[in-house]
């Protein structure tokens, strides 16, 4: 049997054949010729149909495919418009709670702060109650001494007739005394209180500080000590008119000038006023050479009776220091750098 392919002009043909035996030959030969078009065509018809199953496969595949990866997208934007609202929310909240930490830290800081400020308050309420105290027993307890020497001279005046001038003039010493303690108290209540007020006047300083100086020197003449004490005035040659509370100055002026006489036993006091152009201010000077200031009250020398002395309250200097502040001016006090003695001074503004 053999099989082979003929083209016999009405195209290609797939020829079968066998050969045909009589005896020990071939005789014969039987052949088959069968058109390749009858071939191929049911082979062609089911590879079509087998391609097109195929694409019909792949297409709904990929259709299936394109639908999931829709979904799966779909879903995704969505996890992730959900994932950045959550995320944003947590930032608001986390916002929010910052905010709310740095509010409570603060709220925290004005608590500490307002119980910093009623510890402080409360300390200077019961540091305020104890000098109250003590303002009380001293005024008490200095009104007391004049007023009993008082008594008892008024006493021998009735006793003792013939002393009566001597006794007069202990009574004017005392009842001057009580005068002034009675006016320093005063002052000192009206400056706790906040109603101390200045009268001011155009007034010429430097007749101010001749006229203290005149009643200090006139003191120091009359008085029974046996130190000898001068008064001096460094003046300048010019009057010095500036707009101050008058009889406020002159008590500032009293204050300094007998405080120098106090601790000055024998020596001078020096006076001095100087028109400071540039600083468009006027100081004036108090300096004596007397033992100085004690170097145990010196930091805290304007306080209120803040003393060494066994006289006074300890009130003048501290008196002498609100009127100079009212004033806008500068007061101070320190020991003399070369030689002994101490300076008091203060300065007002002028225009």
């Amino acid at each position: 049997a053999y099989t082979t392919e003929f083209d016999i002009g009405d195209g290609p043909r797939l020829v079968s054949g066998s050969p045909i035996y009589i005896g020990a030959y071939p005789a014969y030969f039987l052949n088959i010729a069968t058109a390749f078009s009858q071939i191929l065509s049911p082979v062609q018809d089911l590879l079509h149909t087998e391609l097109l199953l195929n694409v019909i496969v792949l297409l709904a595949f990929t259709a299936t495919m394109g639908y999931l990866i829709f979904i799966m997208s779909q879903w995704g934007n969505k996890m992730n418009r959900e994932v950045k609202k959550r995320t944003h929310e947590i930032q608001v909240a986390n916002k929010s709670l910052s905010e709310k930490a740095i509010e409570m830290q603060k709220l925290n800081t004005d608590l500490n702060g307002a119980n910093q400020k009623i510890k402080i308050a409360y300390e200077n309420l019961k540091k305020h109650d104890k000098l109250q105290k003590e303002f009380v027993n001293i005024v008490a307890h200095e009104l007391r001494t004049p007023v009993q020497s008082i008594m008892g001279f008024v006493e021998m005046m009735d006793l003792n007739p013939e002393n009566r001038p001597k006794y007069m003039e202990r009574l004017k010493h005392n009842t001057a005394r009580l005068e002034r303690l009675t006016a320093d108290t005063l002052d000192i209540a009206r400056i706790e209180s906040g109603t101390f007020r200045l009268s001011k006047e155009k007034s010429n300083l430097k007749e101010l500080i001749k006229n203290a100086i005149d009643d200090l020197t006139f003191t120091i003449h009359n008085s029974k000590r046996n130190n000898k004490l001068a008064v001096i005035y460094g003046k300048e040659n010019e009057d010095l008119f500036i707009n101050i509370d008058k009889s406020r100055i002159a008590q500032v002026l009293s204050n300094l000038l007998s405080n120098a006489d106090k601790f000055t036993k024998n020596g001078d006091i020096l006076a001095k006023v100087t028109k400071l152009n540039r600083e468009k201010e006027i100081e004036v000077k108090v300096i004596d050479n007397g033992q100085g200031i004690d170097k145990e009250i010196l930091p805290k020398l304007f306080e209120k009776f803040v003393t060494k002395s066994d006289i006074g309250t300890g009130i003048g200097l501290y008196i002498s220091k609100q009127i100079v502040l009212a004033h806008g001016g500068r007061i101070w006090g320190k020991n003399n750098e070369t030689r002994k003695g101490a300076e008091f001074g203060f300065s007002l503004p002028y225009i």
